[in-house]
């Protein structure tokens, strides 16, 4: 099976979309890391307060739950993007073998 020869432009639009990509890993990687945090500040929040006597059983479980939401809302995106980079990374390297 005969390689391409890429030209200038054919290189040029590879890197360009391989940038595109690392761009939007790095978007889903900051939504993912901003909801793990706020995970774990809910958990610290719900935990503390509850050790404390400042929340009862009832909020502890609600604060764990929203958290684990927002752990869940925030992952999604990560996943999802990183399986379409993955498609489009292979179809990139397809094109050109």
């Amino acid at each position: 099976m005969k390689k391409k020869r890429l030209t200038e432009k054919d290189k040029l639009d590879v890197l360009l979309e391989l940038e595109k990509s690392r761009i939007n890993r790095e978007k889903a990687k900051l939504v993912l890391n901003k909801s793990l945090v706020l995970y774990f500040c809910f958990l610290l929040v719900g935990v503390f307060g509850f050790i404390f006597d400042y929340i009862d059983s009832l909020l502890l479980n609600l604060l764990i739950i929203m958290g684990l939401v927002i752990l869940i809302f925030g992952t999604l995106p990560y996943i999802i993007t990183i399986s379409k980079e993955e498609k489009k990374i292979d179809e990139i390297s397809n094109k050109y073998k």
